[in-house]
């Protein structure tokens, strides 16, 4: 990719793409942040070109969150066997390396099955992880897994307490799981003690 110069070409991609000139100069000049940062922008914009590009000479410089996003473009760009093993072993890197939304991915590919075969137990584990890195989607969908025994033994504690976070942080529905679940408590039978 030939490095961008600041003519009307880029002042027109900067405005159309909301990108500060100061982010693409370090992009240009090998920041792995500002590449990620740029190719995230065109992610966003659906320039796939773009964004592979940049995303490409992140991941290359070893920036985590590139790999996760650039994951993403290959789950949406392509539904080819060998772009979900790619996309797959850049969510694993973004995972290790503390990628909350890597690991929420993660647990969404194995829980659907989607282009890869369905694994209730490696759903529950990232799922866990990224509760567990303050992600609020990874909150409730864990709470899902301890409230329907996706993965793990059914536990109403535990799914209660991650539905109430997740409802805290006002994720959508995770309101309407923790009330059936205090509904659902309160009907099970007691035994005398």
């Amino acid at each position: 990719m030939p490095p961008l110069r600041f003519d009307t070409g880029i002042e027109a991609q900067v405005t159309q793409y909301g990108l500060d000139p100061s982010v693409l100069v370090k992009a240009q000049a090998g920041d792995a942040s500002a590449q990620e940062e740029v190719g995230h922008a065109y992610l966003l914009a659906r320039d796939y070109d773009n964004a592979q590009r940049w995303l490409e000479r992140s991941v290359k410089a070893g920036f985590p969150l590139a790999h996760y996003d650039l994951a993403h473009l290959y789950l949406a760009q392509s539904t080819e066997k060998s772009a979900t093993l790619r996309a797959i072993a850049l969510l694993l890197s973004a995972h290790k390396a503390g990628i909350a939304e890597a690991s929420l991915m993660l647990g969404h590919l194995y829980r659907t099955g989607q282009r890869i075969s369905p694994n209730p137990k490696q759903a529950f584990a990232f799922y866990r992880s990224a509760a567990n890195r303050g992600l609020p989607e990874g909150a409730y969908r864990l709470g899902k897994c301890y409230l329907t025994g996706f993965g793990t033994q059914k536990n109403l504690p535990q799914a209660q307490f991650w539905l109430d976070k997740a409802c805290a942080l006002a994720v959508p529905n995770a309101c309407m799981a923790l009330k059936a679940t205090r509904e659902e408590d309160r009907a099970a039978p007691r035994t005398a003690p």
